[in-house]
């Protein structure tokens, strides 16, 4: 008999939106997770008719995903619905539905939470702000499996709540590729990759190139309301930054990063993302910004930016010779991290 969990904070597959999709796809698709006897049923705002052609592992529970604070009679829903099909294990990425978790704990269900950032850091709006502390809370306090994708995060947790987990990191989709490329290029070309948010200092990255016409920056992802209207209209005419879209094709992606010699990340708030440690994994030189989340990863190396005048000087003045290279640890290669994962998962059905 299968074994029956239930993944709720991603919007479906195939990954379509950011990490945890992407690493659900790749994590399902793992041969020690196909052999594991284990049944995923996954939560989608999205109907694809095609999803049993790729993955025979995979229920998705489809509910139309709701704006703003509707997305909470989302989150309802799909437990429900799980629920009503004998799911007793829940995996869930984002502690936004941890209002529920002592519903679930009633009906002697488990839990396995990976919080994300520190999401009331992100939002200005500040019902959204109080509304992630009191998930904070609940998730923190609860005696559930913690799953933390940095170190700082960790520790966070544990000197605030004393609140036990263990980190977790993401792995590169372009692992093992044959086709990395790098280019010692006249014209530096940089990129700016993932979704386009106000706390991603994208306002900051391309404020900067805006003063620096012999350096191009593309800028790939998904477009946010933000990005829609503060940075879209002002670099729609400009020679130097270019807004390439949305790219999910991982060969078409890798096609494009494999142009480009730099890559500037701008995330501050959350935890690790991926796409430094894609960036690690396809060797590129990287500029980052000042905060302890991205240290963690790269060291205290001098190529971290908290302003524009730090940026334009890095960009400037970077020098080849002394760029110490970022090395792609063992904690960031895909059969660890989902070894480690499946471990967590199958110990809650014992």
């Amino acid at each position: 008999m299968s074994k029956k969990l239930g993944i709720i904070g991603i919007r479906g597959l195939p990954a379509n939106y950011g990490a945890f999709d992407t690493f659900v796809d790749q994590f399902v698709k793992d041969k020690k997770v196909l052999n594991s006897n284990l049944f995923f049923f996954v939560s989608t705002g999205v109907k694809d008719l095609n999803i049993k052609s790729q993955y025979f592992n995979i229920k998705q529970i489809y509910v139309p995903r709701l704006p703003g604070p509707l997305i909470l009679f989302n989150y309802f829903v799909t437990i429900i619905l799980m629920f009503i099909s004998g799911v007793r294990v829940f995996l869930f990425f984002g502690y936004g539905a941890a209002i529920f978790f002592p519903l679930l704990k009633l009906f002697n269900c488990k839990i396995i939470c990976n919080p994300d950032g520190i999401e009331w850091r992100r939002p200005n709006n500040f019902i959204k702000k109080n509304f992630f502390k009191i998930c904070e809370f609940i998730f923190a306090k609860m005696k559930i499996s913690k799953i933390y994708d940095s170190k700082v995060i960790e520790r966070y947790y544990m000197i605030k709540y004393k609140s036990y987990g263990k980190t977790i990191y993401y792995p590169s989709k372009f692992e093992n590729s044959n086709s990395i490329i790098n280019r010692n290029n006249k014209i530096k070309r940089f990129y700016l990759i993932g979704r386009l948010l106000e706390e991603n200092s994208v306002e900051l990255i391309v404020n900067t190139f805006k003063k620096l016409d012999n350096y191009k920056l593309f800028i790939i992802g998904y477009k946010s309301e933000f990005f829609k209207k503060k940075i879209l209209p002002s670099i729609r005419n400009s020679k130097n930054i270019f807004y390439i879209g949305e790219i999910y094709d991982k060969k078409k992606l890798l096609n494009y990063l494999s142009f480009f010699d730099f890559y500037i990340h701008g995330h501050k708030v959350g935890g690790t993302n991926p796409t430094l440690i894609e960036a690690i994994n396809l060797k590129k030189k990287i500029f980052a910004y000042d905060c302890s989340f991205n240290k963690e990863i790269l060291g205290t190396k001098k190529i971290f930016f908290k302003n524009n005048l730090d940026l334009e000087r890095l960009i400037k003045y970077y020098d080849n010779s002394n760029y110490e290279e970022n090395v792609y640890k063992k904690s960031f290669t895909k059969n660890f991290i989902n070894k480690e994962y499946l471990e967590i998962l199958l110990n809650e059905f014992k």
